[in-house]
Parts: C-alpha cells; sequence; structure tokens
C-alpha cells in the first residue's frame, strides 16, 4: 500500500516525540509526503499556506479558506490537535508569526487511517485569523482539473529522502524556507496505471487528483495546497516514495467542494457531522459520461 503524505516522516515524527512527550502516532503506513527538486518560495507568494505544529515543530500543512476555517489532509488531525501557524515563510524566523488554538477538528466521514481515501479534513480556530500582505484566504475550485494543467505546490516538506533499509527510518532533510514546486496534472486514468502497477492495491480513489514532477511531495507536506491559478484545487495526501518517478495524489476539491460547503455551514450550529454519500458506482467514476453529468450538475447548483 501507498505511503502517505500522512503527518510527517518517521524520523521526524521520532523528533517530536523525543521533544513534546506525544504518543506514537499509527501514520507509517501511509505514502511519503514531499517537495523535492523545488526553489525557495518567493516571499507572499502563498499567503495561504499554514504549517500545523506540535510542541513548536512543524508536521503537516494546510491552507486557509476562511477567517476560520483552514483545510488540511485528514491523516494531518487524526492523533493530537496542533496549533496552526500563518504568516511565517521561514520557520526558523518564526517568532513573529501568529499562532492560533483549534477549537475542534473534523476528518471526512468516510476517511479511514488504514487506508488513503477521502483523505481531507477541517480545522477550525478558535479566534479569526487576522489578514493582512502576508495572510491571505485562498478560494476552492468547484471545478475539475484537466490534464496538462500547471498546478502550483508549497510547502516544508523533506527536500532530500535516503531509504537505507526496509528496517530503519529513512534520512530526510527539511528545509526551513517554504519551498515551491510547479506539477503537471494527469488524468486520474492514467495515475491509476502507476498505482495499480505499484502500490499493490486498487488504484487511487475516485477522489485523488494526480500530478506528477521529477520529485514531488515529500514527509511534511501532508494537507498542503496545491493550486491552479490562485484558487485551491487539491490538498497533498499521499504518493510512493520520495523523489520517485510516480504522480503524487491530492484530495481533490472538485470532489469534496460540496463536504467543505457543507461542514464549514453547518459546524457553526455545532452540526458537525460528515454524511456525505457515494456520488455513484464506483465502477463508474472513470468514465467520461460521468465527469462530465457531475461536472454539469454541480456548475448548475454552483450557479443558482
Amino acid at each position: 500500500m501507498p505511503n502517505s503524505h500522512q503527518s510527517v516522516s518517521l524520523l521526524l515524527f521520532a523528533l517530536l516525540l523525543a521533544l513534546s512527550g506525544l504518543q506514537s502516532c499509527q501514520s507509517a503506513k501511509y505514502l511519503q509526503s514531499r517537495v523535492i527538486n523545488g526553489e525557495d518560495a518567493e516571499v507572499g507568494l502563498a499567503p495561504y499556506q499554514v504549517s500545523l505544529q506540535i510542541g513548536g515543530f512543524h508536521f503537516c500543512g494546510g491552507s486557509i479558506i476562511t477567517p476560520f476555517w483552514v483545510i488540511s489532509a485528514a491523516h494531518c488531525l487524526i492523533e493530537h490537535t496542533p496549533t496552526v501557524v500563518v504568516g511565517v515563510r521561514d520557520l526558523s524566523n518564526a517568532f513573529d508569526a501568529m499562532r492560533y488554538k483549534v477549537k475542534y477538528m473534523t476528518a471526512h466521514c468516510r476517511y479511514e487511517l488504514d487506508v488513503h481515501e477521502d483523505d481531507v479534513g477541517l480545522l477550525r480556530v478558535t479566534t479569526a485569523i487576522k489578514f493582512g500582505q502576508f495572510v491571505q484566504p485562498i478560494t476552492i475550485d468547484w471545478r475539475p482539473v484537466a490534464a496538462g494543467s500547471k498546478l502550483l505546490t508549497t510547502g516544508w516538506g523533506a527536500t532530500s529522502y535516503v531509504e537505507i533499509s526496509n528496517e530503519s527510518a529513512p534520512i530526510e532533510e527539511y528545509p526551513q524556507i517554504l519551498q515551491k514546486l510547479t506539477m503537471t496534472a494527469i488524468s486520474l486514468e492514467e495515475c491509476q496505471g502507476y498505482y495499480k502497477n505499484n502500490d499493490g492495491t486498487g488504484g487511487v480513489d475516485y477522489g485523488g487528483l494526480c500530478a506528477f514532477f521529477a520529485g514531488g511531495t515529500c514527509s511534511g507536506d501532508s494537507g498542503g495546497p496545491l493550486v491552479l491559478n490562485g484558487r485551491l484545487v487539491g490538498v497533498v495526501s499521499y504518493g510512493l516514495d520520495c523523489g520517485d518517478d510516480i504522480p503524487d495524489v491530492f484530495a481533490s476539491m472538485w470532489m469534496y467542494y460540496d463536504y467543505i460547503q457543507t461542514m464549514t455551514r453547518d459546524c457553526l450550529y455545532q452540526n458537525c457531522k460528515c454524511t456525505e454519500p457515494m456520488i455513484f458506482p464506483y465502477d463508474q467514476l472513470y468514465t467520461d459520461t460521468h465527469k462530465e453529468h457531475l461536472y454539469r450538475h454541480r456548475r448548475r447548483r454552483r450557479l443558482s
């Protein structure tokens, strides 16, 4: 099964455990998430980017979508309640960054810890995030992403990844400066071919959005943004080994738009319950006819 971009690498998480006295996490079964072969992001490039931290250490990314809500990967929200750090580019110089406590978190109702489907979740902070030059929300794009689209991802995930053996944790190096990487979207059908041949499972689930670059995301990038033309189209979820030639998988905002809108609305009334059903049968999810039908249906609802 693929390793998830979920939480952090085993090495980084071991450090978190030692420094903050946390219980061990069951995230080792997930795919790896990181920005490898990226470059330093310009100041102000991603004002929506947040760092989720435990004990002052970064372990996952996220994106501001409203003054009270941050979106991330579900696997980042399972064990512990993080602090949301906004307006930071350099983690080594984050003394003036704003930090927000989390009031509650919610993972997608179909998400299960031992699998990587429906890997999306939301955090509500206790006080409204103060917007400014380097802190801004990002709009969620409810439309599907066309294959060949150029997408921007950012994060503080590992920039190098060396796996010594199957019995030991990989050796990884982490940046202090936010990294950026431009990736190319590929079709879900093409992505299925990579994963069915490599991860030993049934491939990528219908909520996935795949993107490729000679590098990609790695441990610590989980939950971070995938952006097209300034709009959020995906959340970093998982991949195979860091820096391999396999596409990374993101939770598609097109597929989870209704879930996000419903949860951010209903949670205001303390009714944080996800009951989203399967949209249509799994064996029909990859046909052009059904994707076009869903797109038109959502477009009608969105514009009404």
